[in-house]
């Protein structure tokens, strides 16, 4: 197996995590309408809707908040 070393910028990096972190948030997102629209739709955290949506939206939060503190809300892609 080979292997390969990349060297990246600080900046380069930090592009590579935040659009990361857009695409899981993102997911969560649909995963949110899907369990609020639809009993039969599988759980992500508990198999009680209600309580899956609640540990959804908490999730969700959490992506937000990390998003607005590293400066994620800018469009970078």
């Amino acid at each position: 197996m080979s292997k390969f070393v990349i060297e990246m910028e600080p900046e380069q990096v930090d592009v590579i995590v935040l659009h990361s972190l857009r695409e899981a948030l993102e997911s969560l997102e649909k995963d949110f309408e899907g369990r609020a629209e639809n009993d039969c739709q599988l759980g992500i955290f508990s198999n009680d809707r209600l309580e899956d949506i609640t540990y959804i939206q908490s999730h969700i939060d959490a992506f937000q908040k990390v998003l607005r503190y590293y400066g994620g809300n800018d469009t970078l892609f």
